[in-house]
């Protein structure tokens, strides 16, 4: 009986031992399984991390080509649109405003010159139609306006009329002499074949001064030697170098050079313009140029003997 329990109780012992063997087998299956669960976790956590981050670089890929495009869009397309639709329309409208302006002042300025070169012609056709006239009353106003013109120049119709008047000889000497000198500030084929004429054929005539002094306003040093006949005819020299150095001094130099001069004038005319004209005339010439000249050379020689 007593072998029978003992064996009993062997047979529990190696039971339990066994269940105990069993139970720790379980326990580090537990163990295994439970560390392979975390792993597995562990895995998808790092999987949809991964996932997280493609996704946000595609949604930053995505933001900064959308970012891109705002900036091209408000950088360069967006003021090119306005640029075109309202900038560059405005701006050709304003050159296009400009060029008509700029047209109507052309064509104002134009239309207003013409309307006034049309006033003043009228109004010198007016005052030369009464110097014809010897019994006209407007006379003083006749002479106002011909002398206002008088440096912008007469038509050459109204220079042919001018000259109409000069050659009148009933006319009043002052007339004359008024219309001759204004003759003097425009040059002009017609007036030039006057003088020249004139002297030619009355070097002593009260009008010659004006025709001398036309030809050094106009530098006409071919007609030199026609000024030295108005000298030769009685007109003071020192008057005459006074009103040429007055137009040009090389000029009235020349008339001192001008051989018909120094071989026919008398004495007594070289010597009275040393002692009273040289003076003034040297310091506005200029000595050295005056004392080399054929008049003075003669002066020199005469003084001698």
């Amino acid at each position: 009986m007593k072998t029978k329990f003992t064996f009993i109780l062997l047979l529990f012992s190696l039971f339990g031992m066994a269940n105990d063997s069993k139970n720790e087998e379980l326990n580090q299956l537990k163990d295994k399984i439970s560390i392979l669960q975390k792993k597995v976790d562990k895995l998808e956590t790092i999987d949809n991390a991964n996932d997280i981050v493609e996704e946000y670089r595609a949604l930053n890929d995505i933001y900064s080509y959308g970012f891109g495009i705002l900036l091209a869009l408000f950088g360069i397309v967006f003021p090119l649109i306005i640029y075109l639709v309202q900038i560059r329309p405005s701006l050709d409208t304003i050159k296009e405003t400009k060029s008509i302006i700029k047209k109507i002042d052309d064509n104002f300025e134009e239309s207003f010159a013409e309307h006034l070169k049309k006033s003043k012609n009228k109004l010198i056709d007016q005052a030369i139609e009464n110097y014809l006239d010897s019994a006209s009353t407007n006379i003083s106003s006749s002479y106002a306006i011909l002398d206002m013109y008088k440096s912008e120049g007469f038509t050459e119709l109204q220079v042919v009329r001018l000259l109409k008047i000069l050659r009148n000889k009933d006319n009043d000497k002052n007339r004359l002499i008024f219309i001759a000198s204004i003759l003097t500030f425009q040059e002009d084929s017609n007036i030039e074949e006057y003088f020249v004429t004139l002297i030619r054929n009355d070097p002593s005539n009260h009008l010659c001064i004006w025709g001398a002094i036309y030809f050094a306003n106009y530098n006409k040093s071919k007609h030199i030697h026609l000024i030295s006949l108005i000298v030769l005819n009685g007109y003071s020299l020192v008057g005459m170098l006074a009103s040429l150095s007055s137009s040009s001094k090389d000029f009235a130099l020349e008339l001192l050079n001008c051989e018909t001069l120094v071989n026919n004038v008398e004495k007594k005319v070289i010597f009275d313009w040393c002692n009273s004209g040289y003076k003034h005339f040297s310091e506005r010439i200029g000595i050295d140029k005056v004392e080399t000249t054929l008049l003075w050379k003669r002066y020199i020689e005469n003084n001698k003997v």
